[in-house]
C-alpha cells in the first residue's frame, strides 16, 4: 500500500511523525507521504523513524491556496526538497499567519461569551502549526462545547460566527512554489473542494495532477477524476488523509492509495533538477 496523504502533530494530526510511521508500518503501508498543512517540520523525524522499518517516507506538504478572491483549495506537494529556501520562507510566513488567525478567532469567541485564549489553543499543539481543529479541541477541553464536532458546527464552520478567512495565497503561486522545491503539485480531494468550472480553472493554472483516491470520494467520483486526468494528461494520486481525529480515519488508513506503477510515474515527473 502506498499512501500519499497524511498528517502529524506538525500540523493537525494527533500522532507524532514517529508514531504515524510506526502505525503505517503496522497497517502494511510501505510508502507514506507526510503532507502536513503549510509545514515540512515533521519530515525529518518521520524519515528517522524508518531506520528500523521497511517503509519509505516521501517529503510532502499541503498548501492552503486561494482560487479567485476567497475560495480556499488545498494543493499537495510530493517529493519536495525540505531545505528549499522559498519553501521554508513560506512555512515561516504561514506559522505567523496561523498564529495571528488564532488570535482573531479566540477574540471572536470571547465576544460570543466563551472563555478561551490563544494560550489555551497553543497549549494543545505547542510546537506545530495551529488551526481551527486546535481551537475546537481547546474549547472541548475547557467544556465550553460538548465536543470538537460541536465547536465546528456552532462556531468554527466556514463563514460561521467565529470564522476568520485565511491569508491570500494564489493557486498559481502555490504551484510555482512546489515546482521550485522540486515537487509535483496535486489538487487535493477535488470532489469536496471544487466544482467543475473551478477544477478546470485550476487545470489551466498548471496543476500537475489530481488526488483521485480519497475517503471523501466515491467510486463514481474516482472514475470521473481519473478520466479528466487522462484527458488532460495529468498525474493521479491517492491517500487516506489520515489525521487520527476524524471518524473515518481508522478505517481509511491503509485502504486508500496508489500502485507501485503510478508511484514510479510520479517520481519521474517530479521537478527535481
Amino acid at each position: 500500500m502506498i499512501d500519499l496523504h497524511s498528517h502529524t502533530t506538525a500540523s493537525d494530526g494527533i500522532l507524532s511523525p514517529t508514531a504515524l510511521v510506526a502505525k503505517a508500518h503496522g497497517r502494511g503501508i510501505r510508502v507514506l507521504a507526510i503532507t502536513d498543512h503549510d509545514t515540512v517540520e515533521g519530515i525529518a523525524e518521520a524519515v528517522s523513524a524508518t531506520t528500523e522499518r521497511n517503509i519509505e517516507v516521501i517529503a510532502g506538504i499541503e498548501i492552503s491556496a486561494t482560487l479567485g478572491d476567497k475560495k480556499e483549495v488545498h494543493i499537495l506537494g510530493h517529493f519536495v526538497d525540505i531545505s528549499n529556501a522559498q519553501l521554508l520562507a513560506y512555512c515561516a510566513f504561514c506559522r505567523t499567519e496561523r498564529f495571528n488567525r488564532i488570535n482573531h478567532i479566540t477574540a471572536k469567541l470571547r465576544t460570543l461569551g466563551l472563555q478561551i485564549t490563544t494560550d489555551d489553543v497553543v497549549a494543545i499543539n505547542p510546537s506545530g502549526m495551529l488551526g481551527r481543529m486546535h481551537v475546537a479541541k481547546a474549547l472541548a477541553e475547557k467544556r465550553e462545547v460538548p465536543s470538537i464536532r460541536a465547536a465546528f458546527d456552532k462556531y468554527l464552520f466556514d463563514d460561521g460566527p467565529a470564522y476568520i478567512q485565511k491569508w491570500h495565497f494564489p493557486v498559481r503561486e502555490a504551484i510555482e512554489l512546489i515546482h521550485n522545491a522540486g515537487g509535483n503539485a496535486i489538487l487535493a480531494h477535488p470532489g469536496r473542494s471544487v466544482n467543475e468550472s473551478q477544477l478546470f480553472e485550476i487545470i489551466e493554472l498548471g496543476i500537475d495532477g489530481l488526488e483521485v483516491r480519497h475517503p471523501s470520494q466515491n467510486s463514481h467520483q474516482e472514475e470521473h477524476y481519473r478520466r479528466i486526468a487522462e484527458h488532460y494528461d495529468l498525474l493521479t494520486t491517492g491517500g487516506s488523509d489520515y489525521h487520527g481525529s476524524k471518524d473515518t480515519d481508522e478505517a481509511a488508513f491503509g485502504q486508500y492509495g496508489i500502485t507501485p506503477e503510478i508511484l514510479t510515474v510520479l517520481r519521474r515527473a517530479s521537478h527535481k533538477s
